[in-house]
């Protein structure tokens, strides 16, 4: 016996957890592996002879779901392996070949890591999920991804949209149902009443063909923060039957605008606070001409005039468009058919549909003036000293932007891989300063 008892296991500290563990380790394999051959052993460390494995101990080996023998056969094995020879050791080496389900393990991820493409951030996320996990957790992992991740039995059915895509909607109500249930005691706890904004926007899928994906989705005016999809659309090229794309939105939103949607016992109401699009994305929802034409404006009834190639619209006290007249048809030279959106109960294709302000003004007049500055006529450009000084400015303001910023800003170098973040910055915050100074 040690010469002071061993402590209870919930009176451990950690290290001392870990101390323990390892002992208690070594003299579970020496009780079950004592027939190791001395040939093995380079490294020795031995297990103390004056372990005893009594029901403290066992209840720490159930703990980390380690194989604990008997004290009787502990007894017994320690005496066989003594008869066998009295220097009998057991080395790190072979204690890592006893345990070799984790080298295993780490061989498979690796190799899988590799045959998937699985980058470092991903792959080491997945390691802290496995290392802080219950091992009784990942017992009950199920063993395929659709299990994982509640993939419905019934898979969902497109429908072909014209001669060049396929539409599959997920569903509004679904989407809203979703989202209450998962705010409900927090941000949604007092809300009677779904305010929400609708986005129509196309995204090129690969670089190497002209496949995009058109997604509808919807954000609830409290949680702007987390959208989700209603429908998307995939295709060669944009929807050309606009009417077939919108026909499930427009049915379900309808529906919704009318009679609303009862959740645990409580009616919420619904109502569509405005649309949120780019402008190829208005006018292929708005059914208008694209912004370009004579009679592109949305805002008001003004007629363009084409000036050294650019259609410009200078009269700025044009008579305003009105939501009444849009959903007249009073606008022939400005609409190409009716919208579907018209057939919503309160519809309002005019003051609900804002101007894209990221398009229009930072990747639209702030980046056109910059180009003006840099590679523009003479008698506008600057110098190339002056921009010299602009980009130097713009690099060394690098260290002081805060993580609020999607982007640091760069040099005018590199003004054609500019984002519309990093004009927006330009513009509101850190151009007037760098302006000034140069």
């Amino acid at each position: 016996m040690p010469k002071n008892p061993y402590k209870q296991i919930t009176n451990l500290s950690k290290s001392q957890k870990n101390r323990r563990l390892r002992v208690l380790q070594q003299a579970s394999l020496a009780s079950d592996t004592c027939a190791v051959p001395i040939s093995v052993v380079s490294n020795t460390v031995a297990p103390d002879p004056d372990i005893e494995i009594n029901h403290a101990n066992a209840e720490f080996f159930n703990e980390f779901n380690i194989y604990c023998p008997s004290s009787s056969t502990s007894s017994s094995s320690t005496s066989s392996c003594n008869s066998s020879s009295s220097n009998d050791y057991f080395e790190d080496e072979y204690f890592n070949e006893c345990s070799n389900t984790d080298s295993n393990l780490s061989t498979k991820l690796r190799e899988w890591a590799s045959e998937k493409y699985i980058s470092a951030n991903a792959l080491t996320s997945l390691l802290h999920i496995l290392t802080s996990s219950n091992p009784l957790d990942l017992i009950t992992l199920p063993k395929d991804a659709r299990t994982l991740m509640k993939t419905p039995k019934q898979p969902l059915i497109s429908k072909k949209i014209g001669d060049s895509g396929e539409y599959v909607h997920f569903g509004l109500e679904i989407g809203l149902r979703k989202t209450f249930l998962k705010y409900s005691n927090s941000i949604l706890k007092n809300v009677s009443s779904f305010k929400v904004f609708i986005n129509f926007d196309g995204v090129p899928i690969y670089k190497s063909s002209g496949g995009s994906l058109w997604s509808i989705s919807c954000s609830i005016f409290e949680i702007k923060h987390d959208p989700f999809i209603i429908g998307s659309y995939f295709g060669t090229k944009e929807p050309t039957n606009v009417e077939a794309y919108l026909e499930d939105f427009v049915k379900e939103a309808s529906y919704l605008t009318i009679n609303g949607l009862f959740i645990n016992d409580r009616h919420m109401t619904f109502n569509i606070e405005g649309y949120i699009c780019d402008a190829p994305a208005r006018a292929l929802v708005k059914c208008i001409k694209r912004h370009n034409a004579y009679f592109a404006c949305e805002k008001c009834q003004v007629e363009g005039d084409h000036i050294n190639n650019r259609m410009c619209f200078a009269d700025v006290s044009a008579p305003r468009r009105t939501d009444i007249d849009f959903a007249a048809g009073v606008y022939d030279d400005h609409c190409r058919e009716k919208s579907p959106l018209l057939l919503i109960p309160r519809a309002k294709l005019v003051t609900q549909f804002p101007l894209d302000y990221l398009h229009l003004i930072c990747l639209g007049t702030i980046r056109k003036m910059l180009y003006l500055w840099i590679k523009g006529p003479l008698n506008v450009r600057l110098s190339g000293v002056v921009v010299k000084n602009i980009s130097y400015q713009l690099i060394e303001l690098q260290k002081h932007i805060s993580s609020d910023f999607a982007r640091k800003p760069r040099a005018l170098s590199e003004l054609c891989h500019w984002k519309g973040t990093e004009f927006r910055l330009f513009v509101l915050y850190i151009g007037p300063l760098v302006l000034k100074i140069c």
